[in-house]
């Protein structure tokens, strides 16, 4: 460099020049500020971590990680086998089923959302470290193609994120519950007329679990509905208690919630030779789950009698239990979600009904006439209810001031009527379902008149959001 330029142009870099540089001073410093800043480029840019290499599936035979969970360590899903159980897998290392109040977390990121719901991570993600909940259910003493609906439900709802303020649909991310999508002929007892329903049994507990779990985590429940009898493996402790069940049933029976966390969450699905397991992971919003004993009411003692039903898809002297006796009763919870300042986010009331259980038996048929089975003989106990006046129906009583709606009691009423009432205020008639003596036991039927309400569902009391959906069964 020409030694008329090295002064003013060291002075000029130094923040020391007396006068204004001519332009080729200028030019020059310019070029040897670039010359200087590319010499401070590193040569060789760090490359970027490698993805993790996928986990090998573990084979049935192999002991699965919801055995011995590890917090660290997250574990696929076992592959659709169906292996019988002896016994039930140890549910002592369930995870703590309440939320403790931690520092507040710093929502920040700024991400692109393009669904409430994907299957893959979304980018810029935080580490999503904290386990809001973990719910676990045993299917030990399952038939075969149950276990394996179980399963492969399980398999479905793995590793899904779900946005803050996404609402999450069973039924849309399980997808058709039919043979052509894998699903055997595992019986199950049908919502809409108490049947027994031969396809996809088993996938109504993979719908309880996960319930649980974001029951557990303090999570929106937008659309819930109980099972029509009460099944004693959903109240297995640490996550299960009496009354925290759902039951599905694609389309029009679905269990929904939604993610007010208030970040992204991410739903693990693990799934063992004899039970199903839901962790939640997201970041601690500080909040803490209260849940007060459930209170049963209305209890109806349960028959004793054993239901034998004919099926001719079953090779003859063949025989499947379906259903356990199980008294029916009314059950109402309360679950309070509090936050760190002491504020009541949530109160929920989750009101249930649940009918007796019969025990059912089917019995293999094939290449048999099958014979009409034969009506128990109505034994009453009391005297049958007459339909009195009621007085004048008043629908304002049951809005709240949120907007929600509390389901009016509906039970004994005509059905003309009860579909009335669902209508005004401000919730929807579903089908309705038409049972007898096949259905119900005789006892019940002796209280409720030809064409008036047997049951509802939801149960009295529960509180929707307006336009959900009210499903009841009337006496033919």
């Amino acid at each position: 460099m020409r030694a008329q330029y090295r002064k003013p142009i060291w002075r000029a870099m130094t923040g020391r020049l007396k006068r204004p540089l001519d332009a080729k001073s200028a030019l020059a410093i310019a070029l040897l500020s670039m010359l200087v800043a590319a010499c401070t480029l590193p040569s060789d840019p760090t490359p970027l971590a490698p993805l993790p290499t996928a986990t090998a599936l573990p084979s049935p035979t192999q002991t699965s990680a919801i055995d011995n969970p590890s917090p660290s360590t997250p574990t696929p899903v076992v592959p659709i086998a169906v292996q019988p159980a002896d016994s039930p897998t140890p549910l002592d290392s369930v995870e703590t089923t309440t939320v403790p109040p931690t520092a507040s977390v710093t929502l920040a990121a700024n991400l692109e959302l393009t669904s409430a719901v994907v299957r893959e991570r979304p980018d810029n993600l935080l580490d999503l470290k904290d386990t809001l909940s973990r719910a676990v259910t045993s299917f030990a003493g399952s038939s075969p193609p149950r276990g394996h609906n179980v399963r492969l439900a399980t398999s479905k709802l793995n590793e899904i994120w779900v946005a803050p303020g996404g609402v999450f649909s069973f039924n849309q991310e399980i997808g058709p519950t039919t043979v052509d999508a894998g699903f055997q002929r595992g019986f199950g007892i049908n919502l809409k007329d108490g049947r027994v329903d031969p396809v996809a049994g088993g996938v109504s507990q993979v719908a309880s679990t996960l319930f649980q779990a974001v029951y557990w985590a303090g999570l929106e429940i937008v659309e819930r509905w109980p099972h029509l009898h009460w099944d004693q493996r959903y109240g297995e402790p640490p996550s299960g208690s009496l009354g925290l069940d759902a039951t599905v049933d694609d389309p029009a029976i679905d269990f929904k919630f939604r993610n007010t966390s208030g970040y992204w969450i991410r739903i693990q699905a693990e799934a063992g030779d004899s039970a199903i397991a839901f962790t939640i992971y997201g970041l601690d919003p500080g909040w803490e789950v209260k849940s007060a004993e459930p209170v049963t009411t209305n209890v109806v003692i349960k028959s004793e009698e054993v239901d034998r039903q004919e099926d001719p898809e079953l090779a003859a002297g063949e025989e499947i239990q379906i259903s356990r006796a199980e008294n029916g009763f009314d059950l109402k919870i309360v679950r309070e979600v509090i936050g760190k300042d002491g504020r009541v986010l949530e109160d929920d009331h989750l009101v249930s009904r649940y009918l007796p259980a019969r025990s059912i038996l089917l019995v293999g048929a094939q290449g048999e006439t099958p014979t009409p089975a034969a009506s128990p003989s109505p034994t009453p106990t009391e005297a049958p209810i007459v339909p009195t006046a009621t007085p004048a129906f008043d629908p304002s009583i049951y809005r709240l001031q949120d907007g929600r709606i509390r389901v009016p009691d509906l039970v004994g009423l005509p059905e003309a009527e009860a579909q009335a009432r669902i209508t005004e205020v401000g919730l929807m008639t579903g089908y309705v379902n038409y049972q007898g003596a096949d259905e119900v036991p005789a006892h019940i039927l002796d209280k409720i008149p030809v064409g008036h309400v047997l049951s509802q569902t939801p149960a009295p009391e529960t509180i929707l959001q307006p336009g959900a959906q009210v499903l009841i069964a009337v006496r033919k």
